[in-house]
């Protein structure tokens, strides 16, 4: 079986590898946990390629979330959404698909639900029957008009 780090996608044209990978993390009063899943989703993600972000998208916390994504924002690769008031987690996850930049987008919880070392170990994989997570990867630009711009839905395996 190929390594899927490196086994290309017809679709993306390119492996996961060489492409920007966006995850997305909703958040709602989650300051203790994104002080331990931040550090840990970063290396999960250097592992996987060179071009990544995490969005923390905060869901009108009234914790001390927005003072900890302060600090951490300024940190390389790591932005931050801040929404007026809570609206809910699948608002929050579509304002940070709307910002995501990657071509594949992984969406993840801050309660550290899943581990981010399922992204080292199933990150390439696109395609197939999961149960957890979600990635989706886009097209380009061009090829989005006249069609949908989400394409192939990825959930990784527990």
């Amino acid at each position: 079986m190929a390594d899927p780090i490196t086994t290309k996608s017809p679709e993306i044209g390119r492996s996961i590898s060489e492409s920007m990978l966006s995850c997305v993390v909703p958040a709602f009063n989650e300051h203790d946990n994104l002080a331990v899943l931040l550090p840990k989703l970063k290396v999960a993600l250097h592992g996987l390629t060179d071009q990544w972000e995490i969005i923390v998208v905060d869901d009108g916390s009234s914790d001390n979330t927005p003072d900890l994504m302060g600090m951490l924002s300024r940190e390389p690769g790591i932005r931050y959404v801040q929404l007026s008031r809570n609206f809910g987690k699948e608002a929050a996850l579509t304002a940070g698909i709307e910002a995501a930049q990657g071509e594949a987008v992984v969406l993840m919880d801050a309660d550290l639900q899943h581990p981010p070392a399922l992204l080292k170990k199933n990150g390439g994989t696109l395609g197939g029957r999961h149960r957890h997570g979600l990635c989706r990867a886009r097209e380009s630009p061009r090829r989005a008009l006249g069609q949908t711009a989400w394409h192939q839905t990825v959930l990784f395996p527990t």
